[in-house]
């Protein structure tokens, strides 16, 4: 064989090589993993209502698909109804059962499922709707961050009706701390909401502090609501 015949044949195999690997790659057997309808709207419900829904995983791949395990959010909990292991062409179900009682408003919640498939190592699926409750408070809680010693902090809650038409308000406020004061005024955005204006006096002690403001309202279903109060206050003493 010729030098000129020897570079030629070298320089061929070069770039078939990488050819062939990709070609065994793309055909070697491996589970993939599909979700019929990963996001489920439930709707509108009422506060406290427990939505559950069965979401349909299916292996449409070569191999075994494996679901090593599934996380739900806090407010989740989930379960594989069918083990662990899913033949090609086989399905399996993951329910999701979601509490609404700390939730209100628009809710969207994921879970997570994890699995053997390369192409798709996590898949979440969701939970998705609107719960309905007398007022809504936000922020869920006030966060001061962190200031200095000897200043006066102020905060907002903004309060909205949960419901359409809903005439609930809140009618006084309660601060289990010398710390923290709240009152409260109309929204200044020309709703018929309110806000609640926090202030902290940081001339106590230093460090970190968590107080409770407790929301007296006219509501039958939630008579009261807590907010915490969170924070940290630098400086001596």
């Amino acid at each position: 064989m010729t030098l000129r015949l020897r570079l030629a044949s070298a320089s061929l195999l070069i770039f078939v090589a990488p050819f062939v690997a990709c070609v065994a790659w793309a055909d070697d057997p491996a589970p993939r993993v599909t979700v019929d309808a990963a996001v489920h709207d439930f709707g509108t419900v009422e506060q406290g209502t427990v939505v559950e829904h069965v979401f349909r995983l299916k292996n449409a791949g070569k191999a075994a698909l494996r679901v090593d395990h599934v996380k739900g959010t806090c407010a989740c909990t989930v379960g594989v109804a069918t083990g662990e292991a899913i033949v090609p062409g086989e399905e399996a179900w993951v329910t999701v059962r979601l509490d609404t009682g700390k939730l209100v408003g628009r809710t969207t919640k994921v879970a997570t499922v994890y699995t053997n498939d390369p192409a798709a190592p996590t898949v979440p699926v969701a939970l998705t709707g609107q719960v309905l409750a007398d007022l809504v408070v936000r922020p869920t809680a006030v966060y001061v961050g962190r200031v200095r010693r000897d200043s006066v902090v102020r905060r907002e809650l903004a309060i909205q009706s949960g419901r359409p038409g809903g005439t609930a308000t809140v009618a006084s406020v309660e601060s289990g701390s010398p710390r923290v004061r709240a009152w409260i005024e109309a929204a200044n955005d020309g709703s018929n909401g309110q806000r609640v204006v926090v202030e902290v006096d940081t001339r106590a002690a230093s460090g970190r502090f968590t107080d409770d403001l407790v929301l007296h309202t006219t509501s039958a279903s939630q008579p009261t609501l807590t907010v915490k109060v969170l924070g940290t206050i630098d400086g001596p003493g």
